[in-house]
C-alpha cells in the first residue's frame, strides 16, 4: 500500500464512525507548530501535499517535520484515543468487533490506538474514560487528555528514526464501544475543560516541591509529569504551546520549547 493510501485510510475511518471537522497540526524541527483547525475532510485533503512536503523535505540542518491530526476540538465525538499501545494488545483488537483504527508510529510497536463509542463525549468525558481505560490496554497513562494529537499515517515519524506511520488495522462494521452512563469519576475534576486548568496527561508531579498555582507553575507541573512517565516530548511541547496561545502568552512556541528543555533537565538531576 503507498503512502497516501495509509493517509485516506485512517481519514475514511475517521469520516466513516462520523467525524467531519479535523484540526492539522505541523511541528517543524524548531518547535514551531503550523496549525489548521476546525476543517472539514475536502479542506483538509487540501492541505495534506503542504503536510507531506514539510515532512519530507529534509536536510543536513533539518530533520523534516511531524504531522498530527486529530478530530476538531471543541466538538463532542464518538471516539477515544488511546497512545502507545503495545504489539500484543493490537494483535488481539481483531477480536473485540469493535470498530478501531490502529496506527503504527514507531518502531519499537507502538501504536496510535483510536475506538468508535457508542456516544459523542465531550472534551472532560474523553479524558475520564481514557483515564479509566488506558490500563487495560497497556496505553501510556500521559495521553488521556480528551484533546491529544496523534500522527497522521503516511507520512515519517521523524522523532523515531524517520519510521514510516501506517495503519494497520482498521475496522467500522462491528457495535462500537458500549459505554455506561457517566463516566468513571465524573465528579472528579469539574473544572478540567476550563482554558487556565493544565491539561491532565494522567499524572501531573511538581517535582521541584511546590505547589506553584499560577498558569506557568500548573504547566510546569504537568509538562515534568509528562515527560517523566514517558510521553513523547514533540506532544508534550505541542500541547503546551496551544495552551500558551490560548491564555495569550508571548511567543508561545518559544515558551513551549524552553519549558520543556527545562523540565528534561530537571527530571534527570
Amino acid at each position: 500500500m503507498k503512502a497516501i493510501d495509509h493517509t485516506e485510510k485512517q481519514i475514511k475511518w475517521f469520516v466513516d464512525v462520523g467525524v467531519d471537522l479535523f484540526d492539522v497540526a505541523v511541528r517543524y524541527h524548531n518547535g514551531r507548530m503550523a496549525w489548521h483547525r476546525g476543517v472539514t475532510e475536502s479542506t483538509l485533503k487540501l492541505y495534506l501535499p503542504w503536510a507531506r512536503s514539510a515532512n519530507a523535505w529534509k536536510s543536513y540542518e533539518n530533520p523534516g517535520a511531524d504531522v498530527y491530526i486529530r478530530p476538531a476540538r471543541g466538538e463532542g465525538w464518538p471516539i477515544l484515543f488511546f497512545d502507545d499501545v503495545p504489539d500484543w494488545v493490537i494483535a488481539e483488537v481483531p477480536e473485540a468487533d469493535i470498530p478501531m483504527l490502529a496506527v503504527r508510529t514507531s518502531r519499537e510497536g507502538g501504536h496510535h490506538l483510536w475506538v468508535h463509542c457508542d456516544r459523542k463525549l465531550c472534551e472532560r468525558d474523553r479524558y475520564l474514560w481514557q483515564r479509566a481505560l488506558h490500563d487495560t490496554l497497556q496505553a501510556d497513562p500521559c495521553s488521556v487528555s480528551g484533546e491529544h494529537l496523534g500522527r497522521l499515517a503516511g507520512v515519517k515519524n521523524r522523532k523515531r528514526g524517520d519510521e514510516w506511520v501506517n495503519v494497520v488495522y482498521s475496522y467500522v462494521t462491528g457495535e462500537p464501544l458500549h459505554l455506561a452512563a457517566t463516566p468513571p469519576g465524573a465528579s472528579l475534576r469539574p473544572n478540567i475543560n476550563q482554558p487556565d486548568t493544565p491539561r491532565e496527561g494522567g499524572a501531573v508531579v511538581h517535582l521541584s516541591g511546590s505547589r506553584d498555582s499560577s498558569d506557568s507553575g500548573r504547566e510546569w507541573g504537568y509538562v515534568c509529569g509528562a515527560l517523566e512517565h514517558g510521553a513523547d516530548e514533540d506532544v508534550v511541547m505541542a500541547d503546551l504551546e496551544e495552551r500558551a496561545r490560548r491564555r495569550g502568552k508571548p511567543n508561545p512556541a518559544y515558551y513551549a520549547r524552553t519549558t520543556v528543555q527545562k523540565a528534561k533537565r530537571h527530571i534527570q538531576w
